[in-house]
């Protein structure tokens, strides 16, 4: 819904409010609320007088009303009212010294799919350090943590029956060539904690386990996997792209995804699974005995090999996405322009400048779109030129993506009204082969994830850099003090 901004008073309750001027809101909160009307007087003491169900304010929305003797919440579900107490609580860290300004907050998303991608493959991220960094994006609205599980440099979900999944694949010997070992592996007991800590925040998990291919780390522990099987292969300690994709056509791939399918609808209740599926250079499948033998059974008869080729990739994720609907999920795919997704399957779309055709090119097939352009959503690219520690590798080829370049991003910019229905919202990503701990992932995800999530959440309509930057100053100090998170960044370099 637009709110519109009305150049008069309104009446409301008896009291007189303020016209919607986003400009003069006295409120300093993160995203900015679709809608906010003034009254005189100030709330000395902010406890909550009631709180109320009130499904006409959508879903996760809220509608806060300040009084001077209190304040009363009305919210669409559950979620709304955990977003009204984080916007309660914005506002009492900046009237602490003082008495809230009275006024109504009607709030609701823009978008109902709001996600932060953690990269714990390139580096383990601890437990504890995962459930700081849910804390923090839940309380500025984001409502998605995308779970990058696995990768060529290591592989942090167990699966029964396959130990050296965690003895082999979940270690390498080093990164970028620093001789210091890294290694890790998530229990299912951890797994399990981290989505209930996570869901009691409205934050729903949804793994990635990466196929065909970025499975270095996979086919380093089970060489049989690959179509040409490699003894000597080693966990990747780089960046880059490899060419160890699973072959299609040898059984034991199959039963080995079918055994992860069953443990990740084990673990995580959330309807998603993301399938990875970018980066796959089929060289190895055009050349693979058992990749033909796949296709033909497929009925793949392409004379064209890099053709027929893709047309296998297509099958693989078909197969895939219905090995996981059988399992109640929807599979999530990196969009490559390589044919066909199969129908009711979602695609994010995250080379820069490509959503329009990513949305024309899946038209037709029932395939909704989340929006993570790497130019405007990718925050391991440095915020600044050179804003890199010393002693990491070279980043030179990496493009800056600044605050305010993040905050002009427009998911919905050159889609037709059609078109726009099927974006369901939008993920940022931090890829975490230079991101080792978790000081540097907030120190390159903040502030532009708040420049984000301001996109994700609010209507167009109140978005203004200006008063967002101004924003940024009290959101500093509620980061340092409640999380002990600097965002003090350099201004040049």
């Amino acid at each position: 819904m637009k709110w519109r901004i009305l150049p008069l008073l309104l009446m409301m309750g008896g009291g007189i409010f303020a016209a919607d001027s986003v400009e003069s809101r006295p409120y300093q909160i993160i995203p900015e609320p679709a809608k906010v009307n003034t009254s005189a007087g100030v709330c000395s003491s902010p406890k909550i007088l009631k709180q109320a169900a009130d499904k006409s304010l959508g879903p996760e929305g809220y509608k806060i009303t300040i009084k001077p003797q209190g304040v009363e919440i009305q919210a669409g579900d559950r979620a709304g009212l955990f977003y009204a107490k984080n916007t309660l609580e914005q506002l009492q860290a900046q009237y602490k010294d003082g008495g809230i300004p009275c006024g109504v907050i009607e709030d609701k998303p823009r978008f109902g799919w709001r996600s932060m991608m953690m990269d714990t493959a390139r580096h383990f991220v601890p437990v504890e350090d995962v459930k700081k960094f849910i804390d923090v994006m839940s309380f500025y609205k984001f409502n998605k943590l995308h779970f990058h599980l696995t990768d060529d440099q290591g592989w942090r979900l167990p699966v029964p029956g396959y130990p050296k999944l965690e003895t082999v694949a979940s270690k390498r010997k080093e990164t970028f060539g620093n001789k210091t070992p890294h290694e890790g592996m998530y229990t299912k007991e951890q797994f399990k904690d981290l989505v209930k800590y996570a869901a009691a925040r409205n934050i729903e998990i949804i793994p990635e386990i990466d196929v065909p291919g970025h499975n270095q780390a996979l086919c380093t522990a089970y060489p049989e996997f690959l179509c040409f099987p490699n003894p000597k292969l080693e966990v990747r300690t780089n960046a880059g792209i490899s060419y160890t994709l699973v072959c299609p056509g040898n059984p034991d791939v199959w039963k080995f995804y079918n055994a992860v399918f069953n443990e990740l609808k084990d673990i995580f209740p959330s309807q998603y699974v993301h399938l990875g599926g970018d980066e796959a250079p089929e060289d190895n499948w055009m050349k693979c005995p058992k990749c033909a033998d796949f296709r033909e059974k497929a009925g793949i008869r392409d004379e064209n090999k890099k053709a027929a080729a893709q047309k296998e990739m297509v099958e693989f994720f078909t197969r895939c996405a219905k090995m996981l609907k059988s399992r109640g999920k929807t599979a999530v795919f990196w969009y490559e322009p390589m044919g066909k997704y199969p129908d009711g399957v979602i695609v994010t779309t995250w080379r820069g400048g490509h959503t329009p055709k990513t949305v024309a090119n899946t038209t037709g097939n029932k395939v909704d779109v989340i929006c993570a352009p790497n130019g405007k959503c990718y925050f391991d690219y440095p915020q600044l030129r050179g804003d890199w520690p010393s002693g990491q590798p070279d980043t030179g080829w990496m493009p800056v993506n600044t605050l305010e370049n993040v905050y002009s991003f427009e998911p919905l910019a050159g889609l037709s009204p059609k078109e726009t229905e099927r974006v369901r919202g939008v993920d940022c990503c931090l890829w975490a082969e230079r991101l080792p701990d978790i000081e540097r992932v907030f120190y390159q995800a903040y502030p532009r994830a708040l420049a984000l999530v301001e996109t994700a959440w609010s209507p167009k309509e109140v978005k203004n850099l200006d008063r967002f930057k101004n924003k940024l100053e009290l959101h500093k100090k509620i980061m340092q003090e409640k999380w002990g998170i600097s965002l003090e960044r350099p201004e040049k370099k």
